[in-house]
């Protein structure tokens, strides 16, 4: 579990496409829980943090989301 390990960044970004919520494979819908508790984990052990929801499922436009992770994390 996250909770139970020292993350070594200083930043990180997480980005998450917003179908991930409304998805019928159970197994997947978790991931939007999943990705909002280590948000809240990562925030609480005073990581700078970001959790952006993006337009489409986990597969869409991965270029562009990467982009703007890296760009964020170079801010």
């Amino acid at each position: 579990m996250a909770a139970e390990h020292q993350i070594k960044v200083p930043a990180v970004y997480l980005s998450l496409g917003d179908k991930e919520l409304r998805i019928k494979n159970a197994l997947m819908k978790t991931v939007g829980d999943c990705i909002i508790k280590q948000e809240e984990i990562l925030s609480a052990a005073g990581i700078d943090t970001i959790l952006e929801w993006n337009k489409g499922n986990h597969f869409q436009h991965n270029n562009l989301r990467t982009a703007a992770g890296i760009a964020w994390l170079l801010r």
